[in-house]
């Protein structure tokens, strides 16, 4: 999830319940774990988030993978690993800007088991880092921005290319970078977000002209399919007018286990004042789920999503409105997870592939002393996050997996 992703409703929402008293639902707590906390510096296991009153520039981002952390801190150029305890065991780092680590080999204890683990130390030119991920082998991903003097342009999207996907090994070791044509390929347009799939397949999110384009990658690093998906082709509403008719992309994510994506679209409608017939406004209508079958080339039946309802109470009036979440992530059971930021933290919403199940919970989060945040949700269903904080920096996750083992008993 992006730092405070707020769209168009998204704020209309959070407005209203600053301004209006709302029925807001007495929704069960997820209960956070704080696993570590990061001071700010420039030493191997601190984050370089200065200055942290600039929120909006902040480009840190966290993934998890069993149990195990990969933080791309952008503002030093460099990729920290950590266990579950907050032991740091990878450094992955630009020399021009920080300082050479100074780590040692350590033994941490698992679960089951005690593991040896050799930490990493490993020097790389990063230039401007972005989204992660990593896949069961343990290998990474990362974002990062091509020298100005690499970057291409496509006359034919109008779009700058400039963005790679780098690959590094579980022992630390660059292997490649992706491009759209697999390692070593043309520079990506704006990569909005990257997976990795249960068959350690890479999936890129790129953004085009017309809408988004999700390339699609084998284990080996060979490109298995480019899908375009664009506004103009997502399907309409049948009972509402085209000419006024609103659809929006929102977000695409493949599924963990299958050559699906899930393509998430909500619909407004334009709105008429009654008495003049004069365009007064645009109103939310629905959001749909469809999964696409890319080796079949189809739409599978799609899913509606509920969307938020709330009351506003202004004087002796009340109003009900709708606001679509966000889509969030697929776990590997098939659970589609759901989330909408409030003045408290967040609404999270679980919603089964098939329909027969809806789960609504709450994630509570200070948004007065968080400078930033990002989440990430694992194959399981973990959902963890980084919190920018004024003084440090907080790691921390929410079981929905027990939840969701508990509820299939």
């Amino acid at each position: 999830m992006k730092f405070i992703k707020y769209n168009f409703f998204t704020f209309l929402f959070v407005f209203s319940l600053f301004f209006f008293s709302c029925n807001n639902e007495r929704l069960l707590n997820l209960k956070q774990q704080e696993l570590f906390t990061l001071n700010y510096g420039s030493f191997e296991n601190e984050l370089n988030m200065f200055p942290v009153e600039n929120s909006g520039n902040i480009n840190t981002h966290i993934t998890m993978q069993d149990g195990f952390f990969f933080i791309a801190n952008g503002e030093a150029k460099k990729v920290m690993q950590f266990t579950s305890y907050g032991d740091i065991i990878g450094i992955y780092y630009n020399e021009e800007s920080n300082p050479t680590p100074n780590l040692g080999n350590e033994i941490f204890l698992t679960e089951n088991n005690i593991q040896t683990s050799t930490q990493q130390i490993l020097k790389y030119p990063f230039n401007k880092l972005g989204k992660i991920c990593a896949d069961k082998k343990k290998n990474w991903f990362v974002v990062d921005s091509l020298p100005p003097e690499r970057q291409e342009f496509d006359e034919k999207s109008k779009l700058a290319l400039r963005q790679v996907v780098l690959r590094f090994s579980e022992d630390g070791n660059f292997i490649d970078y992706f491009g759209q044509e697999g390692p070593g390929g043309t520079p990506f347009p704006f990569i909005r977000e990257i997976y990795t799939t249960l068959n350690n397949e890479l999936v890129v999110i790129s953004q085009s002209t017309n809408g988004q384009i999700a390339y699609w990658f084998s284990d080996a690093g060979f490109l298995k399919y480019t899908i375009p998906v664009e506004i103009e082709n997502l399907p309409k509403l049948a009972d509402i007018p085209t000419e006024d008719l609103f659809i929006s992309l929102d977000t695409i994510i493949p599924d963990r286990k299958e050559q699906i994506l899930y393509i998430k679209v909500d619909y407004q409608r334009r709105t008429f004042d009654t008495s003049t017939k004069a365009v007064a406004g645009i109103k939310f209508v629905a959001t749909y789920l469809y999964p696409l079958d890319i080796e079949k080339g189809f739409y599978a039946d799609s899913l509606l999503i509920p969307a938020h309802e709330y009351t506003i109470t202004e004087g002796f009036s009340k109003s009900t409105q709708n606001i679509p979440y966000d889509f969030f992530g697929v776990s590997e059971n098939g659970w589609l997870f759901f989330m909408l930021a409030d003045e408290n933290g967040f609404l999270v919403q679980l919603v089964q592939l098939n329909g027969q199940r809806v789960l609504n919970r709450r994630i509570n989060m200070d948004f007065e002393n968080t400078k930033y945040y990002n989440f990430n949700l694992s194959d399981e269903g973990i959902i963890s996050a980084i919190q920018i904080l004024k003084d440090n920096a907080k790691v921390s996750w929410w079981r929905t997996d027990n939840l969701i083992e508990s509820l299939l008993k």
